[in-house]
């Protein structure tokens, strides 16, 4: 997913993978439901263009990651 420019925390969330520990797993309820849509979007995206040669697999653009207070 790093390929696709999808951010690490948000990648580890899409393959349900267990983030963060101790109190950031407790009060971070947030589900991170467009963001999981927007990295698999990119990831089929650039899967398509593997599969069928189409333009630069690495000119994805990183999005932009906001702080979470």
């Amino acid at each position: 997913m790093a390929r696709a420019a999808v951010a690490d925390e948000v990648a580890e969330r899409v393959l349900s993978h267990k983030v963060g520990s101790g109190i950031s797993q407790i009060y971070n309820q947030y589900a991170y439901v467009s963001e999981k849509r927007d990295a698999l979007e990119r990831l089929g995206k650039l899967v398509h263009r593997i599969v069928t040669g189409q333009g630069n697999v690495l000119s994805f653009p990183r999005p932009q990651v906001s702080a979470v207070v």
